[in-house]
């Protein structure tokens, strides 16, 4: 009987923390097609930018979301460079 005073508190004061549920983790795997120079700039970007959401890992391997982009330089009728397309 003296033991169930200290049982009880111990049970309420680690209810809070076991009621705590994790988060799951998504797995991604990054995918950029582009040409030349802007496919290292534009896998770096998006990997930074998915790296900073909390709870996300970029891999290879057995990811639950696929993501995918294709990019390119657009250039006018005269040649010169206008911007970019994702």
């Amino acid at each position: 009987m003296r033991y169930v005073l200290p049982v009880m508190l111990l049970t309420l004061l680690a209810s809070p923390v076991s009621a705590q549920r994790r988060r799951p983790t998504v797995r991604i795997s990054l995918n950029v097609s582009a040409d030349g120079s802007i496919n290292s700039t534009i896998t770096s970007y998006l990997g930074r930018e998915f790296r900073k959401l909390d709870d996300v890992i970029i891999t290879d391997d057995k990811p639950l979301y696929r993501i995918s982009c294709t990019a390119m330089r657009n250039r006018n009728q005269g040649g010169y460079f206008t911007g970019y397309t994702l």
